[in-house]
């Protein structure tokens, strides 16, 4: 669980883990490749999906941070 600063990246590989067992990982890119209208309500459930994921994983002081 994210807790600060000095725990962000064995936070961030361990989130990215979860993600990426779950199908997930590409809400972590910047620009997704395809732009239709069924791609995109398909990144918009992706990016649903991995923000209750992270959501999840930080402790309630870090809530208002994402």
């Amino acid at each position: 669980m994210a807790i600060g600063k000095s725990k962000y990246v064995p936070w961030w590989f361990h989130v990215l883990a979860v993600l990426n067992a779950n199908g997930l990982a590409r809400a972590m890119e910047d620009n997704p490749a395809d732009e239709s209208s069924t791609a995109s309500a398909s990144m918009e459930s992706v990016n649903h999906q991995a923000f209750t994921i992270i959501s999840l994983n930080i402790s309630d002081s870090q809530i208002p941070h994402i």
